[in-house]
């Protein structure tokens, strides 16, 4: 009996604009509310920019942040879960981004801030014109990033540009700077997080405050970040999208994301429809 619902956002839930869910993937995942099924937001992305999507699935109650580097409880606002890289390292690793022109943010207990002189190259290499509309209403935009690591649990590093031929270098001066967990959603991007972070540990962590078993949870991902959650959930399944890798984790495979995927498996093995 499945008893808890985990997905993925971009690449899965989401439509190819990384911004809007489907009405049928929203009708699915209300209805395995209605049966009692805890409906869980997995994903790589920090509290903030996960809100709208909330809202719009509107059964949302749990949230694992930052490819399970936190784990939110919305209803009460308690954290879960909350695992932070050194400050020390974090600096040293902004340093290195830095001196290579690197874009990147930080996403510290559930917010999402960036550098004023990254604004243009974000919107630039932005996912789509939707996404940059909801990252421009969430994000914060400061002048200097050090007093917030300072003051807050950095949770995630998110690199989303790297000048041509820069990101081996830019690597190995990471590793010599300390441990770190790398997933990656995209060939492009770099998420960086402390050793052990992954959204299948997580939810695990989420599973068992809830007291629910591996074998009741249905997971959906497409990505190399979603693998962890894939090989753990008893019923996983990898979208028609995914990676070689996501679709080598899951026990199955649905249909893409822009064919409203989540809610095919949904609808035949959590609803029972065929």
């Amino acid at each position: 009996m499945i008893k808890l619902i985990a997905m993925d956002m971009d690449g899965t839930l989401l439509n190819d604009d990384h911004a809007t869910v489907s009405q049928r993937n929203v009708d699915a995942l209300r209805r395995a509310a209605e049966q009692g099924i805890e409906v869980v937001i997995s994903s790589g992305r920090p509290w903030s920019l996960l809100q709208d999507i909330a809202d719009r699935v509107g059964v949302v109650r749990y949230m694992v942040t930052s490819n399970g580097a936190s784990v939110l409880d919305q209803k009460t606002g308690e954290w879960l879960l909350q695992i932070g890289m050194p400050k020390e390292q974090v600096l040293k690793f902004v340093e290195i981004l830095t001196r290579y022109h690197a874009g990147f943010e930080i996403f510290c207990e559930g917010q999402d801030y960036i550098e004023q002189r990254h604004m243009e190259t974000v919107v630039r290499e932005a996912l789509s014109p939707e996404y940059v509309d909801t990252f421009k209403r969430r994000v914060v935009v400061v002048d200097d990033l050090r007093p917030i690591i300072e003051e807050k649990l950095v949770e995630k590093i998110y690199v989303f540009y790297v000048e041509p031929g820069t990101r081996e270098k830019i690597e190995e001066e990471l590793r010599a700077a300390g441990p770190y967990e790398s997933a990656c959603a995209y060939s492009f991007n770099m998420e960086i997080t402390a050793p052990g972070v992954d959204k299948g540990e997580a939810l695990k962590v989420l599973c068992e405050k809830l007291g629910i078993d591996a074998s009741e949870v249905m997971a959906f991902g497409d990505a190399d970040n979603d693998l962890g959650m894939l090989s753990w959930a008893g019923w996983s399944f990898a979208m028609g999208n995914g990676t070689d890798k996501a679709k080598a984790a899951a026990k199955y495979v649905t249909g893409r994301n822009s064919d409203s995927g989540v809610a095919q498996g949904v609808e035949q093995y959590a609803l029972g429809q065929q």
